[in-house]
């Protein structure tokens, strides 16, 4: 017995590594397969190339205005040194690793998108024209030292590189209006608030931060904080300092609530902490009086203050996949509201919303909603109402009615669904 039972196990131990070799020989074939093709596409576009070099080489450097060379594949820059009318260069998904700096050199070029290349390296001379730089999916590992040489740029794009740290040098760039490092490892310290103190919109989504520096408050001169897919659960005290901020972004993070020092942003017209676990609103809510955009999905709330009356600017309301059961009667009275979806909750009646004149897309889907809301027919310039997925008490003629007017909707290109 025992030698049998040996004999099987050895039988099944030799037959799983027969399998995880067929596994590991699959991806390595895989892979193999996938360098072959590249390696095709890359060869078919060398005619293509090479046409793209001799027409650059004969053609008058000055009736050059933009150059388009994205998904050519090639492995360096074409010499662009003296088109002196060049304005624009896209030259993205290609193979180029370095850029030599003549050629951006130029006075009249003001825009460089370089997206999607194996970018190590690159280096600007000094330009007064350039105003937007865009070199995401790259492998940078620092912003490049010489950007500060582009006094008037505005917009730097960064997204998916490799780039761990905020430099001081861009303290001193007055011109920058954007940066953009979603998708890197950035270590946000002290010194990174202090450095970025300046810029208007600052993106640094995706770089997996668990905390926001204690001097967070001195990044006075930002508008736009988009900090989504990251591990944040809090925010310190001096978020609070903030003044200026109009638009703030916690999608996909971990806050069981929303930190009260949010609620001192007087000048907050967009808030999303889309995807988290918050479980309630707190009323301060209600202070948030120029706030026009409230996201709020994906979280696990159960009720609406009643202070959201007091705000009167606000147009969307994005509280779909959450747990509430009934809405207050005083949204019908907010007079600027214009979309509102609260589908995917546990919601089992909704107000009259006919007194709101603005009102154009209402989706209340997939919720236990018995009682149609009629009054959502008599809403003038409604565009979109949602209400499928409900256990709907209506006789057949109420059922044409709504037919009906469906098929009204429709015909205008509009959408009703119940």
């Amino acid at each position: 017995m025992r030698f049998n039972f040996l004999l099987v196990f050895t039988l099944i131990l030799a037959n799983l590594q027969s399998q995880t070799v067929k596994t590991i020989d699959f991806r390595l074939n895989y892979d193999s397969i996938m360098k072959v093709e590249f390696a095709q596409r890359v060869k078919d576009k060398a005619v293509a190339r090479d046409s793209i070099s001799v027409y650059l080489s004969e053609m008058n450097p000055g009736s050059l205005i933009k150059l388009n060379i994205d998904d050519n594949y090639f492995s360096e820059l074409p010499d662009l040194s003296g088109f002196d009318k060049l304005k624009s260069i896209h030259a993205s998904n290609n193979l180029i690793t370095k850029i030599k700096k003549n050629n951006f050199k130029g006075d009249s070029l003001k825009e460089i998108v370089l997206s999607s290349n194996k970018l190590i390296k690159i280096r600007f001379t000094r330009n007064k024209s350039i105003t937007t730089v865009v070199l995401s999916h790259n492998k940078l590992e620092r912003i490049p030292r010489s950007i500060r040489k582009l006094r008037n740029l505005k917009t730097l794009t960064l997204a998916s590189n490799n780039i761990k740290k905020i430099p001081r040098f861009l303290r001193r760039m007055d011109s920058l209006e954007e940066l953009d490092l979603t998708g890197n490892e950035i270590a946000f310290r002290k010194s990174s608030a202090k450095n970025l103190s300046n810029i208007e919109t600052v993106l640094i989504a995706g770089n997996k931060l668990e905390k926001l520096p204690d001097n967070i408050g001195e990044m006075q001169g930002v508008k736009k904080l988009n900090l989504a897919k990251n591990n944040l659960s809090n925010l310190p005290e001096s978020f609070a300092q903030l003044t200026e901020l109009e638009h703030v972004i916690f999608y996909k993070n971990r806050f069981d609530d929303i930190p009260l020092s949010v609620f001192q942003l007087k000048n907050l017209k967009e808030l999303d902490f889309y995807y988290n676990q918050i479980e309630e609103i707190p009323v301060e809510i209600g202070d948030l009086t120029n706030l026009r955009q409230l996201f709020l999905s994906f979280n696990k709330i159960r009720e609406l203050p009643s202070s959201i009356l007091r705000l009167d600017s606000l147009k969307y309301i994005f509280m779909h996949h959450n747990e509430l059961t009934a809405l207050p009667g005083c949204l019908v009275n907010m007079p600027n509201l214009q979309r509102l979806d609260f589908s995917y909750n546990n919601l089992f009646q909704v107000p009259d919303f006919s007194s709101s004149p603005y009102l154009q897309d209402l989706d209340l889907h997939a919720n236990n909603i018995e009682e149609f809301p009629w009054g959502v027919l008599k809403i003038k310039d409604i565009k979109l109402f949602l209400i499928t997925d409900n256990p709907l008490l209506l006789n057949s003629d109420e059922r044409k009615m709504l037919t009906d007017f469906s098929d009204d909707m429709e015909k205008k290109g509009l959408k009703f669904a119940f």
